[in-house]
Parts: C-alpha cells; sequence; structure tokens
C-alpha cells in the first residue's frame, strides 16, 4: 500500500508540473519525453539500465507493477480535479473525496483479483506455439502406441522368463544376504520373518519360471518369429483372442464378488492352458524351421494341472490359483501383457491398479506397463507419475541394496553375486532412467497441451531433464538407442519450457535444436540400416516432430 500511496502523490504532483508549464506545446513535450524515457527503458538492455532498476522496471505486468500504474493514474486524476474542476476545502469538496476513497475501496481488493488473473495470462502467440507442440507430438502418439503394443508386448512377454530369474538371483544373492547382515547387527525375530517369507517367494518365482520357460516364453517366440516372416500381426490377434477370453472369465471368476466354486474356477483354467496348447498349430506354419523347435516345446509342455494337490512337478503348482500367487507381481504383469497385446487396455490396468497393494515384492514391470498404458490413453501425468515414481524408487533401492552386499564381501563374494551383480546394476540403473525419461516427457506433454494442473510438474521435469542428459552423455554401456531417447526428451522438455517462459532464453531453445538435429541424423541412419524396425522409424517420426517444434520456437 505504501508504494501504491507514493505513486499517487507522484501522479499529482506530475499533473501539477504540467500545469506550471508556459503552455500546451510545452506540456506535450514533457509528456512526449516522458514516454520516449520509457519506452527506451523497456527495451534496452539491461547492462544499459541498471542491475537495480531494471528488476524493479520488469514489475510492470505484475500485480505490483499495476497497482503502482492504479496509483499513478488516480494521482494524475486527482490533480486533475483540483486544478480544472476547482475542488475546494468544502462540504462538497469532502463530500466528494469522501465517495472517492469509498469507491475505491470496493474496488480495491477485486482489482487485486483481477490483476493476478491478468498476469497469470499467456501471450496469444506462446498459447498458439503451445498447441502447435502439442498437436505435432500428439500426431505421433498413435503410431507409439501401435509400435508399443505390437512389438515390445510380445517382446517383453517373450523374455517373461528371464525376468522372473533376475528377480529370483536379486532375492536369492542379494536381498537375502543383506537382510542377514542386519539381523546380525540387529537381531530381532521380525527378521527372521522376513527371512522366512523371501524364501517362500523364491520357491513361487521357482514355479512360475518353470511354466514360462516350459510353455509361456517358448510359445510367444514362435509368434514372434510367424509375424516376422510375414503372418499378419492381425491375424495372431485374432487367434490369441481366444485365449484371452478365457483369461478374462478367470479373471471375473476370480473376484471376491463372484460366488463360483473353487471347482468352476479350476475347470476355466484347465481350458485356458488347452487352448494355449493349441496355439502352436496355428503359428508353426509361418514360423522358419530353426523357430518351429519353440512352436513344438510349447506344443509338449506339461500342462499344469490344478486339481492334482500332490502333484511332483513344479508347473502343477503354478495353477494353484490366484490366491496362491497374489503377493507376486509377475503373474498379474504377464496377464496384462496378454490382455494388452490383444487391445484390452482397461481390463488390464483395472486389474494391475486392484492387485498391486496385495503385493509383498517391490516391482518395476507393473508401473511401467500403467504408465505408458496411461499416457497412450490419453491421462494427465498427475494420474500416473506416483507409479513411475515408485519404479523409479524401486530401481534405486535395489541398486544399494547390491553395492552394500558387494562391499561387505569384497574379494570374497561368492560366483553368483561376482557375476549378478553387474547385470543387475545395468539394468536396475536403465530401469531408473527410463522412470525418468517417461515422466519428464510426460510432464512436457502436459505443459505443451495447456493443463494447469502439470504447472506444479514442471520443475520436476526441468530437474529430470537435465540429469537424463547428464547419464546419457556419460554412460558407457547405455545402448544408442536409449542414449538418444533421453536427449531427445530432454530437448524436448527444454522447447515446451522456454515455449511458455515469458523471458525465453533463444539460446537455450538454439542448443536444444542444435542437439535435435544431430539426433534426427543419427536416426535417419539408423532408419536406413534397419529398414524392418518400426521402433527405429517411429523414434525418428519423434524427434522429427520435436525438431520442427524447436524450430517453429526459434523463428517466431
Amino acid at each position: 500500500m505504501l508504494w501504491f500511496l507514493i505513486a499517487a502523490v507522484v501522479g499529482l504532483l506530475t499533473y501539477f508540473a504540467f500545469s506550471w508549464l508556459g503552455g500546451a506545446t510545452a506540456r506535450w513535450k514533457a509528456f512526449v519525453a516522458i514516454i520516449i524515457v520509457a519506452v527506451i527503458t523497456a527495451v534496452v538492455p539491461a547492462p544499459l539500465v541498471g542491475d537495480y532498476l531494471r528488476p524493479w522496471l520488469s514489475e510492470v505486468g505484475q500485480v505490483e507493477g499495476l497497482r503502482l500504474l492504479l496509483g499513478f493514474l488516480i494521482g494524475l486524476a486527482g490533480g486533475y480535479f483540483f486544478v480544472n474542476v476547482g475542488i475546494t476545502i468544502s462540504a462538497n469538496g469532502i463530500l466528494w473525496t469522501a465517495l472517492g476513497v469509498f469507491v475505491f475501496a470496493l474496488v480495491a481488493p477485486h482489482f487485486d483479483r483481477w490483476a493476478r488473473h491478468l498476469s497469470s495470462l499467456k501471450a496469444p502467440g506462446v498459447e498458439v506455439q503451445l498447441a502447435t507442440i502439442s498437436n505435432t507430438v500428439k500426431a505421433v502418439q498413435p503410431d507409439s502406441r501401435e509400435q508399443f503394443l505390437d512389438e515390445q508386448i510380445l517382446t517383453s512377454l517373450e523374455d517373461f522368463d528371464q525376468i522372473i530369474e533376475r528377480d529370483i538371483a536379486y532375492i536369492e544373492h542379494f536381498q537375502i544376504a543383506n537382510l542377514e547382515e542386519s539381523a546380525k547387527q540387529k537381531p530381532n525375530s521380525s527378521s527372521l520373518e522376513d527371512g522366512i517369507r523371501l524364501k517362500d517367494r523364491l520357491r513361487k518365482l521357482a514355479q512360475l519360471q518353470t511354466v514360462f520357460n516350459q510353455i509361456v516364453s517358448p510359445l510367444t517366440r514362435c509368434v514372434m518369429n510367424a509375424i516376422r516372416n510375414g503372418y499378419h500381426i492381425e491375424s495372431a490377434r485374432s487367434d490369441l483372442r481366444p485365449v484371452a477370453d478365457q483369461l478374462t472369465r478367470i479373471i471375473t471368476l476370480e473376484r471376491p464378488e463372484s460366488n463360483e466354486g473353487s471347482d468352476d474356477i479350476n475347470d476355466e483354467r484347465k481350458k485356458f492352458w488347452e487352448k494355449l496348447r493349441d496355439m502352436p498349430d496355428k503359428f508353426a506354419p509361418y514360423a522358419d524351421s530353426g523357430a518351429r523347435s519353440a512352436c513344438s516345446a510349447a506344443k509338449t509342455a506339461t500342462i499344469p494341472d490344478p486339481m492334482r494337490q500332490n502333484c511332483a512337478m513344479a508347473t502343477c503348482s503354478a495353477l494353484r490359483g490366484y490366491q496362491y500367487f497374489n503377493d507376486l507381481p509377475h503373474l498379474f504383469v504377464s496377464r496384462a501383457f496378454l490382455l494388452l497385446f490383444i487391445g484390452n487396455d482397461d481390463l488390464a490396468l483395472r486389474e494391475l491398479q486392484k492387485a498391486r497393494p496385495g503385493w509383498k515384492v517391490d516391482d518395476i514391470y507393473s508401473g511401467y506397463l500403467m504408465g505408458r498404458v496411461s499416457y497412450y490413453q490419453g491421462r494427465p501425468i498427475e494420474q500416473y507419475i506416483e507409479t513411475l515414481e515408485n519404479m523409479k524408487t524401486v530401481a534405486k533401492d535395489r541398486q544399494e541394496v547390491i553395492r552394500t552386499v558387494t562391499a561387505a564381501c569384497g574379494a570374497k563374494c561368492s560366483p553368483n553375486v561376482q557375476r549378478w551383480a553387474p547385470i543387475l546394476t545395468a539394468r536396475l540403473r536403465r530401469a531408473e532412467y527410463i522412470a525418468l525419461n517417461f515422466i519428464a516427457y510426460g510432464i512436457a506433454q502436459d505443459l505443451a497441451q495447456g493443463l494447469k494442473q502439470a504447472e506444479p510438474w514442471r520443475p520436476i521435469a526441468e530437474d529430470y531433464a537435465s540429469q537424463l542428459m547428464k547419464y546419457a552423455e556419460s554412460a558407457v554401456a547405455l545402448e544408442e538407442g536409449d542414449r538418444d531417447s533421453m536427449l531427445d526428451t530432454a530437448a524436448f522438455v527444454t522447447i515446451v519450457s522456454q515455449a511458455e517462459s515469458k523471458e525465453r532464453n533463444q539460446k537455450a531453445v538454439k542448443d536444444a535444436v542444435n542437439k535435435l538435429a544431430t539426433l534426427v541424423a543419427r536416426a535417419e541412419l539408423r532408419a536406413a540400416n534397419e529398414t524392418n524396425n518400426k521402433k527405429t522409424r517411429l523414434t525418428l517420426k519423434e524427434m522429427r516432430a520435436h525438431f520442427a517444434s524447436g524450430k517453429s520456437l526459434l523463428e517466431d
């Protein structure tokens, strides 16, 4: 309020000074001189204005600046009334003054609210630029989703037995060892109970691994080989849909509200495995001779029989049901892979969300799936950032456990610890930065769409973009595709952030555009050498979209 009063007094004195000038011509000259000085001070570089004065002048357009402007204008109006209207110290003058103060008291609170709203509005040019960036990137999104469902889902399902193997190695050689070391330092009953639970999970994972190793992974390899040989992917989806429908039937029966008995569920599980075992006959004719062995392996594998309670085969206990594995994420994630491939995104996402609270094992893959699917469904980042943050945290925590165990055993580490420590660390490090990549990109896309709820996440996107840049430029073992994807995200975040900035850093935009130009050139080379790789072509398309967005920003 003090600065408002000072501005009002300055306005009053300014009008008095104008009125004392020799004539209208002199007054106009003084007025034009003030305008010229104001314009020059607003546009000249900061060093010519002064480090102290420039920040103060930049407040014009903000709430404080608008208060000063209003005070100055009220001072001018007051001077006009005193000089020209001739308000004197009388009952009439006091009445008019009191009325003016009363009106101002009514208007002031609303002015503050209006001023804040006005200062928060983006310039129309910025809105257009953001819309252009958003539309350019969203045009690529359907292709990205298609590639994710067509290739990455099947690849993940094909390698799922290895995913389970790595989790077994982590629990067996690192998590249990870390728990035992902690128990030695602080003996308590809970550590013993945790150790027992971990060993129970190891047994369950071993059972699941057998099923995937003997049936699911070989069948998926058979399907992928047939597709590579020309079998249409939509035909593959059509062939697998009865299996997925049977899985949906099982999921329905396993819900707590279902009144079906265990015998009914077991019958449906047997039908599921019977349908799955028929699949190799559909795909084997399209597979090459070297891949037909995978088809035969899936066809002749022992099918789990949930009715045999004392079955000696490990695979028999693998279908004891939803309840037996409800503390592990693996069965639910593999189910989600199949449902996603045939296009049932909503059920896949819903089942993961429902089952996740019951898992007793830290999980990476469900966060990855839920984050990607949510993004492709057009959900805002606030609806799935938590799952990706959890993915990042789990990856970091596991790396810390591995470091602790290897540091404790030193040169005396077992061969298994020496073998698995670098393998798991590299994969967990990659998973950590993939989570950062997805989060930063999702925030940038929401900002480009003008979603207000994404504004609080902006500093996170900028921080993660900086981390991605450092990691991508320093990591030795990082694949070129992963490195370029992270650098692309960092550049895209810069472009979106600068597009919204009131004081745009053109150098930062230019650096981002130059980086994207390099990434596009590398992607074009990869695309020329990998003509059948859909992911490579899609990556190139996305990078070109980001590059075009950055160039349009520079040309503005």
